[in-house]
């Protein structure tokens, strides 16, 4: 399997809780974080519902630059994850996809919210969008994402963002991966030929009622990343990433190794 190098800046009053954690689990090369004097990010969620929140966060920490990415020059795949919408210079991520041999994973995420006076966070189109997701392989969002870079209503048809999934294979990546939430993944991909097939996969499983949905997003990610650098197969690893999502609502806060032997790991293994 792999060795996971995460690559990110980490403020100096939280690094040694997170080193704690990390360091135990195999598999982590934890040379490439880089540590921030000063204070880490920190974001309040105000739930709505169980799965409607709002967001208000500190002042981002400065970005990751090309010298932070270095260590990547020879990964197999690099997954993009914007946390605060800021956290890679444009340059340096343009760096990553032309100048490494990586395959490289967006996920839009917080790129596509800005930041008020008071921290808090709205959805807007980002200057410049289509710089990032032409120079990926795969893109993630979910629906509310999309109807914002689409600029179309939240609650537009799925018929919408279905012809919108075909103008961002249209800027240059090879898949895009759309959260449905309840309702599964659209999953587009196109051939050398630039034909495009695309399907809904729904989870095969799902809870009566989720617990929590916060992290979905990223474990979805993450699954799928890493189910199609070991099999190449977009269909086969979108579907396994729905379930291993699926699976993630029925816990609050963030994956700890208790948690993923009691929830996932019965159905985590696709190397077999």
């Amino acid at each position: 399997m792999f060795t996971i190098t995460p690559v990110a800046l980490v403020g100096e009053d939280f690094w040694h809780e997170l080193k704690r954690v990390l360091a135990p689990l195999p598999g982590l090369n934890l040379e490439h974080i880089s540590i921030f004097p000063g204070r880490n990010t920190q974001v309040t969620l105000q739930y709505k519902t169980a799965t409607r929140r709002e967001e208000t966060t500190t002042e981002p920490m400065p970005p990751l630059r090309i010298e932070h990415l270095q260590g990547l020059a020879k990964a197999d795949g690099a997954l993009v994850n914007m946390i605060t919408g800021e956290d890679v210079e444009r340059e340096a991520f343009i760096w990553l996809a032309e100048q490494t041999s990586a395959r490289v994973y967006f996920d839009v995420h917080t790129l596509a919210l800005g930041r008020d006076r008071e921290g808090r966070r709205y959805y807007r189109v980002p200057h410049r969008w289509q710089d990032w997701i032409s120079r990926c392989d795969i893109v993630q969002l979910n629906r509310e994402e999309a109807a914002v870079l689409a600029q179309q209503p939240q609650d537009c048809e799925q018929d919408a963002l279905q012809d919108f999934l075909s103008s961002l294979l249209a800027l240059g990546p090879s898949g895009v991966l759309l959260t449905l939430g309840r309702e599964g993944v659209l999953a587009a991909c196109k051939d050398a030929a630039e034909n495009v097939t695309l399907r809904q996969l729904r989870p095969r499983m799902l809870p009566e009622r989720p617990v929590d949905v916060i992290g979905c997003g990223d474990t979805f990610g993450a699954a799928f990343f890493a189910h199609f650098l070991t099999r190449q197969d977009f269909f086969a690893a979108a579907q396994y990433a729905t379930t291993i999502a699926t699976l993630k609502t029925q816990f609050t806060g963030s994956l700890t190794r208790e948690q993923f032997e009691k929830h996932i790991s019965n159905y985590a293994d696709f190397t077999t």
